[in-house]
């Protein structure tokens, strides 16, 4: 899949990409209701300096969907072609057409969430071990 700059915007890279179905779980939780398809994208947004994913409409080649990345985001994938999280409104799935570019669109957002944690980790310890200052 190709992304432009043109749909993801200026100053940020691509990180991953895929072809897929962009699925809720709303208004009913128990039920998966396909809203579009398209390319999801990993974005590293430089300006923010946050990761997103955003679904991108191939015909348009505008971002129609967008998610940053949190720190206790819980990205699973329960099959091989199917993954899922906690968006903003409701539960997210996303249907990927090919097991291999889904396994590795997994696998980088895997990756930033655990340097996510581990940077935060990192800072609280720093923080704690900082003397208290005296009046």
């Amino acid at each position: 899949a190709v992304v432009s700059t043109q749909s993801t915007g200026p100053k940020r890279e691509v990180l991953a990409c895929s072809v897929a179905q962009l699925f809720h779980a709303a208004p009913n939780p128990r039920v998966w209701a396909k809203q579009q398809t398209g390319v999801i994208v990993l974005i590293k947004d430089h300006n923010q300096r946050s990761y997103f994913l955003q679904f991108v409409n191939i015909d348009t080649h505008t971002a129609t969907y967008s998610e940053e990345l949190y720190l206790e985001m819980d990205y699973k994938n329960p099959y091989p072609y199917f993954h899922t999280f906690a968006g903003e409104r409701s539960m997210v799935g996303l249907n990927f057409c090919n097991d291999g570019e889904a396994q590795r669109f997994c696998e980088a957002v895997q990756q930033i969430l655990i340097r996510n944690k581990k940077r935060k980790e990192k800072m609280d310890a720093a923080a704690s071990t900082r003397p208290a200052p005296q009046a």
